[in-house]
């Protein structure tokens, strides 16, 4: 949304936005997550863009791209910190960095901790720093087995939703996955309980609802007429097979599906190899289908690989995410619609994407998806918001753009005998456990979580 158009420093203290389109996700979107860039630092930089701005420059014009090669070029001595902690430059190594106690800072009176260590590294990395005590906290995707170790050895885990969680996105270009009846007919094949248990166990949240949102935003959101016309797709073969033959295709005696051209329903499964939760559910998915009468072939790579591929419509099937660690609606819809669909607004993110049709047609009439998404997002009128939402429900749980496979639930260990931190059934832990309102930042800032005494 581009809903600022102008603000302006008041006094020191005080900043003024200029609104053109009220939102009530605009102070938490554009506002409160905006990084704030210390005059001190960088004033002159800004003193050079004011006029570039005014004048219409952008990117071409020689005097926009030589400014913006000197702002790249640009190498601060030191950090300038506003919050409670501030970077040690002089500690930045490829396995750590270190936080300090910024005093004077932001809540530098409330947090309980004198220096924060950050550790760097995927699942398999960090594993072992938990076992060992090193890491007290962490927000990745452990395997049961691996969960089950911490908690043999007492170390807590804390379960919340996350809005979000691995997909089965399909590129429509190729056919027959431009089809309703087959990606209908691939949710009620898969057994989404099975592809998030052996992913994250009780963390990998089979979806309910199958709205393109995360199932606690259903019930906040979406009336209860729509809610019960929403077809949950829980896993029946045989519905699958009559959606499949409805539209002429036909197993043959090998057990193996072929469309109405004859053509076998092969299809190559990119996934991210890195991610050791969603890798399982790849193999577990490509399982599944597979058993059903596809013929899948489950393709690893480095997950730095896989979304590009993706971005660039180069590919068949592939598991990437779905929904966003928000609580409104709309942004978890813009991921299919315009992140993952060639509309993508950040560098990296053009291409033809999944090249999926925006503009639908349901049981409820006609709707541009991403139109809809976006104006969910603006206005004041919550009840107006709801009725997209609505719109957006049932159209994504009919065309089923993507198929959302579970809701990744936290499992982030917490080991108790380093933090005192709030019991396991606080409210806090029902914010999403990553992005803007992980409850973590806000359990320091507010000083509700501090070394245990034992410690």
């Amino acid at each position: 949304m581009n809903s600022i158009s102008k603000v302006e420093a008041v006094d020191d203290l005080t900043a003024k936005f200029t609104v053109t389109t009220p939102s009530k996700a605009l102070e938490r979107l554009l506002i409160a997550q905006e990084n704030i860039s210390p005059t001190s630092v960088y004033g002159d930089l800004a003193k050079q863009a004011e006029p570039l701005i005014a004048a219409g420059k952008k990117a071409g014009d020689a005097d926009f791209d030589a400014l913006v090669k000197q702002v790249a070029d640009f190498r601060p001595t030191d950090f300038v910190a506003d919050g409670p902690y501030k970077l040690d430059p002089s500690s930045i190594t490829a396995q750590s960095l270190t936080l300090n106690k910024n005093p004077g800072g932001y809540a530098a009176d409330v947090a309980k901790f004198d220096q924060i260590l950050l550790w760097n590294g995927e699942t398999e990395t960090v594993t072992p720093l938990v076992a060992a005590g090193q890491l007290d906290y962490g927000t990745y995707g452990f395997p049961p087995a691996t969960e089950k170790s911490f908690t043999d050895a007492g170390i807590d885990i804390i379960r919340g939703p996350g809005h979000t969680g691995p997909a089965l996105y399909v590129n429509f270009k190729d056919y027959p996955l431009d089809k309703i009846e087959v990606r209908q007919a691939i949710a009620y094949v898969i057994d989404r309980d099975a592809a998030g248990s052996v992913s994250l166990g009780k963390s990998g949240v089979a979806v309910q609802y199958m709205a393109g949102m995360g199932d606690s935003l259903v019930d906040a959101w979406v009336s209860d007429d729509v809610k019960s016309k929403l077809n949950t797709y829980e896993q029946d073969t045989d519905k699958a097979t009559s959606l499949l033959e409805g539209i002429g295709f036909k197993k043959g005696d090998d057990g193996k599906w072929v469309d109405d051209k004859g053509n076998p329903l092969a299809f190559t499964l990119k996934f991210p190899s890195d991610y050791t939760d969603w890798s399982a559910t790849a193999e577990n998915v490509t399982e599944q289908l597979n058993d059903f009468g596809f013929n899948i072939t489950a393709s690893g790579e480095q997950s730095t690989q896989v979304q590009p591929d993706v971005f660039a419509g180069d590919f068949q099937m592939a598991i990437q995410g779905w929904g966003a660690s928000s609580p409104f609606p709309g942004l978890s819809y813009l991921v299919p619609y315009q992140t993952y669909d060639g509309q993508g607004l950040s560098v990296g993110q053009a291409g033809a994407g999944i090249s999926f049709d925006t503009n639908v047609t349901y049981s409820g009439g006609s709707l541009d998806v991403r139109d809809a998404s976006n104006k969910s997002l603006q206005g004041l009128d919550e009840d107006a918001q709801k009725k997209l939402v609505d719109q957006l429900a049932l159209s994504f749980n009919e065309q089923l753009p993507i198929i959302p496979l579970w809701e990744r639930y936290a499992n982030n260990p917490l080991n108790r005998t380093h933090l005192d931190a709030p019991t396991s059934d606080d409210a806090i832990y029902q914010n999403p456990w990553s992005g803007t309102d992980a409850f973590m930042p806000y359990l320091i800032n507010t000083g509700k979580v501090a070394p245990a005494a034992s410690s």
